[in-house]
């Protein structure tokens, strides 16, 4: 893949430029005017740059819609450790669905979005008034498209997790502006009016603007829209997700990696061709993309030759429940996770004294992730649940990583489109783009096929209270429901496989039926439908009067 690699540095480096929200003032535009600047793609970045910033803060920092996605869903839970990861409950609270309004995943999650939104605002208002003069009129055309499908991103993850939001679009307000809140509706009819009005304005060249919203960016945004409007409009719009896919797919532009893995890869700025919107990383120069030390067992630290050691037992981990539904042959579960006995970087077994509490007296022993936990409030030892690596470190990495992180790839649209035929009585077109996408993940190519059958029965996951208390290696059933009922669950095991660790599941539970109604690990549901929206933050409520909590909290 060739691209301006130029832009992915700038990108990269966009931190340095959003500590606050007056950074683009810094540079005085105001004192050039349009006859004396005619701005280079490169000022342009550096210009609407501080807008993409928060992105990394949605999706990486500690309490966000990456987390709040992962932890609230079946496939991934902080339990109590060794070494403590309680934090005041945090983690449990989301695991268990019992949160609040005070909630830090809520507050993180909203006030980075808005954030974000605050910046496009500045950005279009200073782009409109002739503070970042822009002399070329399809010029300033492209870059209003862009940051308005920027903006229109912030909108849809607030309308996927809180719902009814504020619509805010301007910066010149006066001050002690209330903005009025608007129903999941309005901001659903919002965003979807903003991608189709920028649409054909849009940049096309997907390499050259790597890391920014282009045309076919805006596309999989608007598909994303669609395949969920039944949860957010009660209205399903399957034709509209399979038209924005075609267009995607036929543009010949994006092309699925042959190694499940290289979408993920330290490299994969280079070397992925399936990546349709990145959000940019770098190991030195970017963000705090952190997610291995969060996971990984210190002990991990040789494994990678790292700079500095995983965060104690690792807290993140995967649900057993989940583990249990892989195929035995499916080369994507290596690839996804670290398991088994781990050894250092030469090869060599690496060995550890237990601080499992259920072992009197424990000895030197290799050590080695077992796919067991206890429940959430136990102390679950620092080698029990498998530990993400879908985003593997390079060797040798210091502390963030420099992968960049996948928002949107071309397997998720071909997914997603397979999902709307399957809705729509398609059922054989579906299984043949599904068993395209497994045949990279299989050795026998009999293996990787699916029928209809297979994506329209139940699910393989064995769902209920599912809790080892006893300290005998062996996980049991406290409530048992499974995963028959589950309509569409055999497509459902397969969007977790592929999809796993990319902050998509919690929609995905939604949207199938499951996440208010089906228990795992420690989570019992209760079947409280309003928790399918996260309650508004009681910071945003204090500040402002005009708004009202979601319903149910």
């Amino acid at each position: 893949m060739s691209f301006n690699k130029y832009m992915i540095f700038i990108l990269t480096g966009v931190l340095l430029f959003v500590s606050s929200c007056t950074d683009l003032e810094e540079e005085s535009y105001s004192n050039i005017t349009s006859s004396q600047f005619e701005p280079t793609e490169k000022d342009l970045i550096r210009m609407i740059g501080p807008a993409y910033g928060d992105l990394t803060n949605v999706v990486q920092g500690w309490t966000n819609h990456w987390n709040m996605s992962m932890e609230s869903s079946d496939q991934m839970v902080t339990p109590r450790r060794s070494d403590g990861w309680v934090d005041g409950g945090i983690y449990r609270v989301m695991h268990m669905h019992n949160w609040n309004s005070e909630s830090p995943y809520m507050s993180g999650t909203w006030n980075n979005a808005y954030s974000g939104i605050t910046k496009t605002n500045k950005a279009i208002y200073q782009i409109e008034n002739g503070t970042i003069p822009i002399k070329k009129e399809e010029q300033k055309k492209s870059v209003l498209a862009e940051v308005r499908a920027l903006r229109a991103l912030y909108y849809w993850i607030l309308l996927n997790d809180f719902g009814n939001v504020p619509i805010v679009t301007k910066f010149d307000v006066e001050p002690g502006f209330q903005p009025e809140q608007k129903s999941r509706e309005e901001v659903y009819n919002f965003v979807e009016s903003e991608l189709t009005a920028v649409m054909d304005d849009l940049p096309v060249d997907h390499q050259k603007y790597y890391g920014r919203m282009h045309k076919w960016a805006a596309k999989a945004l608007l598909l994303k829209l669609y395949i969920n409007a039944e949860v957010y409009i009660g209205e399903p719009k399957w034709n509209k997700v399979i038209n924005q896919a075609n267009d995607i797919i036929n543009s010949g532009r994006f092309v699925l990696d042959q190694d499940y893995k290289t979408t993920f890869h330290y490299n994969n700025t280079t070397m992925s061709n399936e990546i349709i919107f990145p959000v940019p990383q770098h190991q030195e120069k970017r963000g705090w993309f952190h997610l291995p030390w969060r996971t990984m067992n210190s002990i991990n630290q040789s494994t990678y030759d790292l700079g500095s050691s995983p965060w104690g037992a690792g807290g993140l981990c995967a649900i057993p429940q989940f583990i249990n539904t892989y195929e035995e042959n499916d080369k994507r579960f290596d690839k996804t996770w670290l398991h088994g006995v781990q050894t250092s970087s030469a090869g060599d077994t690496l060995t550890w004294v237990p601080d499992d509490p259920d072992i009197e007296d424990p000895e030197e022993v290799p050590f080695e992730y077992v796919n067991r936990l206890k429940a959430i409030e136990s102390v679950n030892a620092g080698n029990e649940g498998y530990r993400l690596k879908k985003y593997e470190p390079k060797m040798g990495a210091i502390y963030n990583i420099g992968n960049d992180w996948v928002f949107f790839r071309l397997t998720e649209i071909k997914m997603l489109k397979a999902e709307a035929l399957l809705r729509q009585g398609n059922s054989g077109r579906a299984a043949d783009i599904v068993t395209e996408i497994r045949q990279r993940a299989f050795e026998d190519p009999a293996d990787a096929e699916v029928t209809a059958n297979d994506l329209t029965e139940g699910s393989d996951y064995n769902y209920g209270v599912h809790e080892d208390n006893d300290g005998d290696n062996e996980m049991e059933f406290v409530t048992q429901q499974g995963g028959n009922d589950i309509q569409y669950g055999g497509f459902l095991d397969e969007l977790s496989y592929e999809l796993v660790g990319e902050a998509k599941r919690r929609t995905q539970l939604i949207r199938f039926g499951v996440y208010t109604t089906k228990s795992w690990f420690s989570h019992e549901a209760d079947g409280s439908k309003h928790k399918q929206l996260m309650p508004i933050p009681q910071s945003a409520l204090n500040s402002n009067p005009k708004l009202q909590q979601n319903p149910g909290y």
